[in-house]
């Protein structure tokens, strides 16, 4: 029996010690202070386009805007109060719910689809690098 009350305490120190680590991540990863205008002309202007036409781009418009936004909702967490709305809005979107059918969709292409995860880390790290000058 001690023995496992001290496996049990063990992972729960370590546990306790890579949350306090995830949470310092996430003070320095994603955007607080930007627009979603901002992003969109980055992404614009990345992908050598005037105005954002199409399905893909559309998806792949909130698939960033979320990751720049909401990172981890990538590894299946939940999304920042307010984004999704925010998301939605800008896009004329009259029902929300469309941006998180969009982002369970891009988080199946970004894992399995090699060329898709390629793009969209480039244009989250060029966005990003954008942002933050």
């Amino acid at each position: 029996m001690e023995q496992i009350v001290e496996t049990i305490q063990r992972i729960r120190e370590q546990r306790k010690k890579l949350e306090t680590q995830e949470s310092e991540l996430m003070k320095n990863f994603g955007a607080t202070q930007c627009d979603i205008q901002q992003i969109q002309s980055a992404f614009l202007t990345l992908k050598k386009i005037d105005k954002i036409k199409g399905k893909e781009d559309e998806k792949l418009f909130v698939f960033i805007c979320l990751s720049v936004f909401s990172p981890t909702f990538i590894l299946g967490d939940s999304i920042k109060r307010g984004v999704v709305g925010r998301i939605a809005q800008h896009m004329g979107y009259k029902q929300a719910t469309k941006i998180s059918h969009i982002s369970n969709t891009m988080r199946f292409f970004y894992f399995n689809y090699k060329n898709f995860k390629l793009e969209a880390d480039y244009l989250y790290s060029e966005i990003m690098r954008s942002l933050k000058s």
